[in-house]
């Protein structure tokens, strides 16, 4: 190992409603996943959730797992981060509520200054003297890319996928030294896209086995975009793959937060149907309830087939309340299959549009493609 190398290298995957982070060093046969987390540190959980709070000026921020069901706290705000993004939002609804870029930075400052925190504590106790060691932070992919710098997994050029712009990654590079990395002999990199990584960890682990010419497309279906990856091995060497990408697919607008967005509607219009007096947050408090995020994440499993309905609780609700107009029975929303297909098929749909557009167009006719496996949020792709 040259000097200059890391001796660790730790993955950060900041996503839109989760971040993940796993690290790893020669030693290792696997990186390992951070999964204890606060909030939950009698429960493992391979991400924690990507929300911040400020209960009181002058007090450290909540994040992560102790404020998720607070309705002040901050979150969805890793689609915020691109100026001009806000900007074409700000301009496409004046009425809505947006935050300024200002107020968006000091939230993801302040939340990677907690993570940041952590993954020190974390560590020291693994590897002792944190500061002398050298470390190298991984941001924007998956935790896959870990596996990259020890493996030797060979990727053609790549460009981040969510934030593409330099003025964004430096500016994102700089919001991430005053949170605390990059200290003393840690580095800060950004690397492959959340798609390309996930392409690395199929070329590597998956059952279908990958030869010289065969093209690879992986879907990264998160939270706020998803992300395509478009490549071509370029050698026999299992063990080592080489992958060249095709094309540069930009993402798109299609994320689990659209799907929670359309249940929050849905929600409400049911409630204004029935004519339902309830909080006025209701809504927004059944599209974050267990009961509606599990049965989202778990739609389409085969296992789910014999469910004839969907039940959320409507909060403060007597369960001897029940209203026909809005489908509420013994204070519980019910929801068909088809009710949560329709959140789904928007979304879905625009994959398959775009899977297709650019098979036709990004791939020769004599090319083999195999499409190996999806990233996903909550099975959005089931």
């Amino acid at each position: 190992m040259s000097s200059m190398e890391p001796e660790i290298i730790v993955g950060i995957d900041f996503g839109m409603n989760f971040t993940g982070v796993a690290y790893s060093n020669r030693n290792m046969l696997q990186p390992k996943v951070i999964q204890k987390w606060p909030g939950k540190l009698h429960e493992s959980s391979r991400k924690v959730p990507s929300i911040i709070r400020y209960a009181s000026p002058g007090v450290d921020p909540e994040w992560g797992f102790p404020c998720l069901f607070n309705d002040d706290k901050k979150e969805w705000f890793k689609q915020w981060l691109d100026p001009e993004f806000l900007d074409q939002l700000r301009t496409a609804e004046p009425e809505a509520d947006l935050p300024s870029t200002a107020e968006v930075r000091k939230w993801y400052r302040d939340y990677m200054r907690c993570i940041y925190l952590y993954i020190s504590s974390v560590l020291q106790t693994q590897i002792g003297a944190w500061d002398s060691k050298r470390i190298e932070f991984l941001f924007s992919l998956h935790i896959v890319v870990v596996f990259i710098f020890f493996c030797r997994v060979w990727v053609g050029p790549t460009v981040p996928t969510t934030f593409r712009s330099q003025a964004i990654s430096t500016s994102l590079r700089k919001l991430l030294i005053e949170a605390g990395f990059s200290q003393g002999r840690h580095t800060i990199e950004f690397s492959l896209t959340e798609s390309q990584a996930s392409a690395v960890d199929a070329a590597k682990d998956s059952l279908q086995t990958f030869h010289h010419g065969d093209v690879m497309l992986v879907c990264d279906a998160g939270g706020a975009t998803t992300d395509f990856a478009l490549l071509e091995q370029i050698s026999d060497n299992e063990e080592n793959p080489k992958l060249q990408e095709l094309a540069t697919i930009p993402g798109i607008d299609v994320g689990s937060t659209n799907i929670d967005l359309a249940f929050e509607e849905l929600v409400d219009s049911r409630l204004r149907a029935g004519g339902v007096q309830v909080a006025e947050n209701t809504a927004w408090t059944m599209m974050h309830s267990p009961e509606f995020q599990e049965w989202k994440c778990s739609f389409g499993d085969p296992s789910n087939n014999a469910v004839p309905k969907f039940l959320v609780p409507v909060p403060q609700l007597h369960e001897s309340v029940s209203n026909r107009a809005a489908g509420i029975e013994r204070g519980e929303m019910a929801f068909s299959h088809d009710d949560f297909r329709a959140l789904f098929d928007p979304q879905v749909n625009r994959i398959i549009a775009l899977i297709r557009n650019q098979l036709n167009t990004s791939v020769p006719q004599n090319k083999d493609v195999v499409i190996p496996a999806y990233e996903s949020s909550c099975g959005i792709l089931n």
